[in-house]
């Protein structure tokens, strides 16, 4: 089950660093002098957390949707392959 979540969550958290990374980066070059109030070591800490809390959060409907779904193979050999269904 938890590699369903490992890379969907691992995007999340890769686009939302990234993202940060240019606010933070604009602020500090358009507003130099009142983005150096509040650009701390402990924002940074409290950024990292809100990225990694809501992106497990959005993507836990991967954990739960997703089943494993049986292939078959040339040779008859059964493999599974991840596949996503959606239940309405």
């Amino acid at each position: 089950m938890r590699r369903h979540i490992d890379p969907a969550t691992s995007v999340s958290v890769s686009v939302w660093t990234l993202t940060l990374i240019s606010l933070e980066r604009y602020f500090a070059i358009c507003q130099p002098l009142r983005s150096r109030s509040w650009q701390t070591l402990s924002h940074s800490y409290k950024m990292i957390a809100v990225v990694w809390v809501s992106s497990l959060i959005l993507m836990s409907p991967i954990l739960l949707l997703s089943k494993l779904k049986p292939l078959q193979t040339p040779g008859n050999l059964l493999a599974e392959q991840p596949g996503a269904y959606i239940y309405t």
